[in-house]
């Protein structure tokens, strides 16, 4: 016997009416809406409730915005829920690493910034080195190379100079990766499966600045997620050169074994630069440790990381 056909219930006919009669850009744009007033309403005006804005106005086409850092304006894409959320939620980036830079940075200094993403940093430097000094920034990426040209030219940083190129240890290309939820985790290795893979010309840092006639560094701000080993292989004589240099870089031994790299090599090739090694922590000071520590300081784990600040005596 045949069965009688069942009646779907009442609220799955009402749904699927919503959905044909209301546009999926309009019902993200409800839905992310209504998140934000409950979180309002739950916690008040503060970072939750700006996070939740960001989401309303991706949801409706609107994902750049603009906000005010360091006493500069900075263009940001709201789709990037790590720097630029931090950036729109609370107006800060990297607070340890910013307190540092403002205390070291002085007028007339030459700074590299390896990874610029959009330009926080840059704009950062560019504005404590002044127009006496010079800003090199490095961003492979082509859409965060675009918001980093934009924030130079929008605060008349002119001595700041933005390079789409990714630095290794030879010329050649290589494939970057990108992943949606951050636009700042950008590798030239799969670290999972990418969301997007772009093709992008690389060259060794020594390479860059000998077209530039060599000039000495004073210091160099590098996180590309695990493959500062091989842009360390080719900044030798950048290094050699620059007597006075300091670097800040993120040290994850989880992201330099996943691109290759050899963690223990690593460690004995900084130590044969003649650097001082300190770990900035959280509240923006350094604290000294030998490079025998560096290899067991940090777990082999994915989200384990430190900065390190690297010196010369």
């Amino acid at each position: 016997m045949a069965k009688a056909p069942q009646s779907s219930p009442p609220e799955r006919n009402l749904s699927a009416f919503y959905r044909s009669l209301v546009p999926h850009k309009l019902r993200s744009v409800l839905y992310f809406g209504r998140e934000s007033v409950k979180t309002l309403l739950r916690s008040g005006y503060g970072r939750e409730f700006l996070v939740e804005w960001a989401r309303v106005r991706v949801a409706a086409g609107y994902s750049t915005a603009q906000v005010r850092t360091n006493g500069l304006t900075l263009t940001v894409n709201l789709q990037d829920f790590a720097i630029a959320g931090a950036l729109y939620s609370e107006g800060t980036w990297e607070p340890a690493e910013t307190a540092f830079v403002k205390a070291f940075l002085r007028p007339g200094m030459t700074v590299v910034d390896i990874g610029a993403n959009l330009g926080y940093f840059t704009t950062l430097f560019a504005s404590l080195v002044t127009a006496t000094g010079k800003v090199i920034a490095f961003e492979p990426n082509p859409p965060n190379y675009g918001l980093l040209r934009t924030n130079i030219a929008n605060n008349g940083l002119t001595h700041a100079i933005p390079l789409n190129l990714a630095l290794g240890h030879e010329p050649g290309e290589a494939v970057l990766y990108a992943f949606d939820d951050n636009l700042g985790n950008l590798s030239l290795y799969a670290q999972r499966e990418p969301s997007q893979a772009t093709t992008v010309k690389v060259e060794p840092l020594d390479a860059v600045l000998a077209g530039m006639g060599n000039p000495p560094v004073d210091f160099i701000k590098i996180d590309i997620q695990g493959y500062e080993p091989y842009a360390f292989q080719g900044m030798t004589e950048t290094l050699r050169r620059s007597p006075k240099l300091t670097i800040l870089a993120e040290f994850w031994p989880w992201g330099i074994q996943a691109s290759g790299a050899d963690l223990t090599g690593y460690i004995s090739r900084l130590a044969s630069f003649g650097f001082r090694a300190s770990i900035l922590d959280d509240s923006g000071t350094t604290q000294p440790i030998g490079f025998e520590r560096l290899a067991t300081l940090v777990p082999m784990e994915q989200a384990e990381f430190a900065n390190l600040i690297l010196s010369k005596p």
